[in-house]
């Protein structure tokens, strides 16, 4: 029976050796999080029972001191510039009843729509054409 015997499936995990490695990765200021992706470990609740069960606190000096491996920063998202069709492209939510809304330049709430004259329709000429025809070279349209 698995149950009688005295280590649990996960007590067999937490050799002394990685115990030991744990407490200096938490007195070095590691979260259980980082921890966890250091050792293997299979969880970070795992790194806290494990740190609580040895009974192991930090001081606040200790707290957050460690600068483990660190992933690059992401690359800033680029705008692209607006179209050559848009004479006065605006933020999509101010353009008025009549003007165009294809979006010309910018990501999620910074999105800029073309604004030309366009009446009844959803997008002016030019941008009705290429948006008929699909992505490709806006120059064909102009």
């Amino acid at each position: 029976m698995p149950f009688d015997t005295p280590e649990s499936a996960a007590d067999s995990f937490w050799t002394p050796r990685r115990e030991a490695r744990a407490v200096s990765l938490w007195r070095a200021g590691a979260s259980a999080g980082e921890i966890a992706a250091i050792l293997a470990a299979p969880s970070k609740t795992a790194v806290i029972a494990c740190i609580s069960r040895l009974g192991v606190a930090r001081t606040s000096a200790e707290r957050r001191r460690f600068r483990g491996p660190r992933l690059p920063a992401p690359e800033p998202l680029r705008s692209d510039p607006p179209s050559t069709l848009a004479r006065a492209p605006r933020p999509w939510l101010t353009r008025r009843e009549g003007e165009c809304a294809f979006p010309v330049a910018g990501r999620g709430m910074r999105v800029l729509s073309c604004c030309n004259a366009c009446g009844a329709a959803r997008y002016c000429p030019a941008h009705a054409a290429l948006a008929r025809r699909g992505v490709g070279d806006q120059g064909d349209c102009r």
